[in-house]
């Protein structure tokens, strides 16, 4: 895979990195990510954008973006102390690292944003926040005897050895060495958790065809303790929400911010809309499945240290209230979010929090 990347000043002074990737010569993904807010503008695969952008999307580097993956932080929903979802979203982040191709082949770009007069006279706290995107369509390849084979996953977190099966060897032990620590073990272990979350997901995307993975860290750099909740406001784009589903929330508990933040537990087991839904879904499970996504395709959302989850559309009931939002365009997105949101996030001086979400088609 050959990767390709910029970072440029368009004509009306929005700094954009655009990050190409091609296969066998021929594009495969193209992403645009927005300095303001570092925000994920677009991810297509194939042509097709996974992810949605508003036509009315606001583009003045001073209010937030409608596309995309904007993130909140330090604060999630309504907040007295200043923006909603925080300010992180509406400031400047500085690129710190590519647009490069790692050593596994996959594109990789790192945003960073630290605290300044402006963000402490909202929340009088120093900080680093860290935000390295890596984007691939490559997969891992081990060697069995000298023969290549693929690896391919049966479930979440397991590695499929079927390669012994297609080769007709006999049961061996399969060794490989992580890509990312160099740790050395049968690839069934590999998935166990034996490294950071960053470490683990990495080394799974190399095994799934097309991959965009978000990691986040937040340093406390200042000497006083501080809380927050932080979220991953994914905007996905659908051919028709009416047809969207969503996996892994029956029978878990959810704060429905529709019903004056009343607690219920969820029936379904396929998430549908067809009404206002603002959902904050409590203890998810580490992956969820959406179908209907553009193209009509459907996405796999693996998470970790996001221990919830928030779905939300506004249909036509609240469109009219977003000015950067199509009174119809309700119609061509659904927002399943990756956070930690219901707990807020404790760190002391010196101490870093670290959270991941994992996109593959």
């Amino acid at each position: 895979m050959t990767v390709y990347g910029s970072a440029r000043e368009s004509k009306i002074y929005i700094l954009v990195t655009t990050v190409f990737l091609y296969a066998g010569g021929t594009l495969s993904q193209k992403v645009q990510v927005h300095f303001h807010g570092a925000t994920v503008l677009s991810w297509k695969v194939a042509g097709k954008d996974v992810l949605f952008q508003s036509r009315e999307a606001i583009y003045d580097n001073q209010a937030p973006i409608r596309a995309g993956i904007p993130i909140a932080f330090p604060h999630f929903g309504q907040w007295e102390a200043g923006p909603t979802h925080g300010f992180a979203r509406t400031s400047r982040w500085k690129l710190e690292e590519g647009p490069q191709k790692d050593s596994n082949g996959n594109a990789t770009v790192v945003y960073s944003l630290v605290d300044t007069e402006e963000t402490r006279r909202l929340w009088n706290h120093k900080f680093k926040l860290t935000y390295t995107l890596v984007f691939g369509d490559t997969a891992f390849k081990t060697t069995l005897n000298g023969r290549a084979a693929d690896l391919r996953t049966t479930s979440a977190g397991t590695a499929g050895t079927v390669a012994r099966e297609r080769l007709g060897l006999a049961p061996l032990t399969v060794t490989a060495n992580c890509p990312y620590c160099g740790y050395r073990t049968e690839v069934t272990d590999l998935y166990k958790g034996h490294v950071e979350q960053i470490c683990r997901l990495q080394y799974l995307s190399k095994i799934l065809s097309r991959m965009a993975l978000c990691f986040i860290k937040v340093k406390n750099t200042g000497d006083t303790t501080f809380n927050f909740t932080t979220l991953l406001h994914n905007y996905f784009r659908v051919d028709d929400i009416s047809a969207v589903t969503v996996s892994g929330m029956q029978g878990l508990e959810y704060i429905d911010k529709t019903r004056n933040f009343e607690r219920f537990t969820e029936s379904r087991e396929l998430l549908t809309v067809g009404e206002f839904v603002d959902s904050i879904y409590i203890n998810t499970p580490s992956s969820h499945v959406i179908t209907g996504i553009n193209g009509g395709r459907t996405l796999r959302m693996d998470k970790e240290n996001f221990p919830d989850t928030v779905v939300w559309n506004p249909w036509e009931t609240m469109s009219p209230n977003f000015p950067d939002l199509g009174n119809d365009e309700y119609l061509s997105f659904i927002c399943v979010e990756a956070g930690h949101v219901v707990n807020p996030v404790t760190l002391t001086p010196g101490e870093e929090f670290t959270a991941v979400q994992l996109l593959t088609l």
